[in-house]
């Protein structure tokens, strides 16, 4: 699922973000109150409020997700930061 939501910063680097894809099979096109995306302009995890704003992750934004949801989210986290540091190392040899 990927959703359109309004253009906002993210809270961590101040990118902008105006769409989301859902980490689960759900078939909500509107992310709920706790659900949780990667900003894909730092990698860092990010969780929604009820409004579709953005915000650092609360510990119980985690518990309401399977485990393998979870390792996929911090998997995706991982290959955003691997591919952001690829392009900033490319572009230091240039």
């Amino acid at each position: 699922m990927r959703a359109k939501i309004p253009v906002q910063s993210c809270p961590c680097c101040s990118g902008k973000v105006n769409t989301a894809k859902a980490i689960t099979d759900g078939t909500n096109n509107t992310p709920l109150d706790g659900d949780l995306c990667v900003c894909l302009h730092c990698g860092e995890v990010l969780a929604f409020n009820a409004d579709t704003s953005l915000r650092k992750p609360k510990d119980s934004d985690y518990n309401r997700f399977e485990l393998i949801d979870l390792m996929r989210l911090s998997l995706h986290s991982l290959d955003v930061k691997a591919k952001l540091k690829q392009a900033r190392d490319a572009s230091r040899l240039q």
